[in-house]
């Protein structure tokens, strides 16, 4: 039993398939409908996997955990040392020189 057909409603129905299409277009239209079928689910799936990847992207960049996309990760970092050793050099007794 599939659903609500049992085995007497599905061969009814495929009977009267078989009246209405014939011999040689049924094999045909069952061959179509698979198709439709794995084409559909394919795309349901890339499209579920598609917006899983763009929901963990936005979950990282509110964590703050990847820079925004096209910024210098090393930037910060570079800011960092600059201050360091500006902030060394402007400190009195300190020479570079040795």
């Amino acid at each position: 039993m599939i659903g609500r057909f049992g085995v007497l409603e599905l061969v009814l129905i495929l009977f009267i398939a078989l009246v209405i299409f014939g011999p040689k277009k049924l094999p045909e239209i069952g061959k179509a409908i698979g198709q439709s079928i794995r084409e559909f689910r394919s795309s349901t799936t890339a499209k579920d996997e598609q917006s899983e990847r763009e929901s963990q992207a936005e979950q990282a960049r509110l964590s703050g955990d990847n820079p925004a996309p096209g910024s210098d990760p090393n930037a910060h970092r570079e800011r960092e040392t600059d201050s360091v050793e500006a902030e060394s050099r402007d400190r009195p007794g300190s020479s570079d020189a040795g």
